[in-house]
């Protein structure tokens, strides 16, 4: 029987090693912009594109757990740190003028959304299909 590639998950993977990339917080002082942060720069993130590779793989090869697997893994850390920036939110530091805030920005949103998507992207498996690589 003839293996269907699944083009969602890779693509899905891919958005999410790129995501990585773009802003995932903003800082403003007094309502001045202030400077954007990208995922990468954040430690515990550095692994996160070879995680997307990862994910790629085993998408193209349809492996449904470690699919799911790999999309939990990203969406846990993508929703740890958006706790992070709105509990930053909250407790914003209060100047004689001004105040500083942390902000999520869109590159983090990309990322959960591509996350939660990756991890409903195998469609579920016929009896007859094999789970590991031939």
């Amino acid at each position: 029987m003839k293996n269907k590639i699944n083009y969602a998950g890779v693509i899905l993977a891919i958005v999410i090693a790129v995501s990585v990339f773009l802003p995932w917080v903003a800082s403003s002082f007094g309502g001045m912009e202030g400077e954007s942060v990208n995922g990468f720069e954040f430690d515990d993130v550095k692994i996160t594109p070879i995680l997307a590779f990862i994910g790629a793989v085993v998408a193209f090869f349809r492996i449904r757990w470690a699919v799911i697997l790999v999309g939990l893994i990203c969406f846990l850390q993508g929703l740890l740190h958006l706790g992070w920036y709105l509990l930053a939110d909250k407790i914003s530091s209060n100047y004689s003028n001004g105040s500083s805030n942390l902000n999520p920005s869109f590159g983090l949103f990309i990322f959960l959304i591509a996350s939660f998507a990756f991890m409903f992207s195998v469609k579920k498996l016929k009896k007859n299909e094999a789970t590991l690589i031939r």
